[in-house]
């Protein structure tokens, strides 16, 4: 969870769902109960009972590649547009910063 002193707006995001039980989980770190809902659809297992089964690797898994389909991350990450996965992913370029480093080094 962020430090409200060092990173104010993403406390007030976290702050909306934290607390409701559909925080960030899993390969793809899943939030809010919209998103829980329309995964368990996706995949077939109920992540809205039991949030906790995306902590399981191969549930996690399936979820990060049925998101990974659904939003066409393949095409952004073949262009080598990381930014545009990242915003894709992330909602924004929120740590932009430190995962560009991360990819560059990959030299991808």
């Amino acid at each position: 969870r962020a430090d409200p002193g060092r990173q104010p707006a993403l406390w007030a995001l976290q702050s909306r769902y934290y607390d409701t039980g559909f925080c960030g989980r899993g390969f793809i770190q899943l939030t809010w109960k919209e998103n829980y809902e329309k995964y368990s659809q996706l995949v077939g297992i109920d992540l809205v009972t039991n949030p906790d089964i995306m902590l399981v690797p191969t549930v996690s898994a399936m979820v990060l590649t049925a998101f990974f389909k659904e939003n066409h991350i393949h095409i952004a990450a073949d262009e080598r547009d990381w930014r545009k996965v990242r915003k894709i992913v992330n909602g924004g370029l929120m740590g932009w910063d430190y995962y560009s480093k991360v990819v560059c080094k990959l030299n991808v």
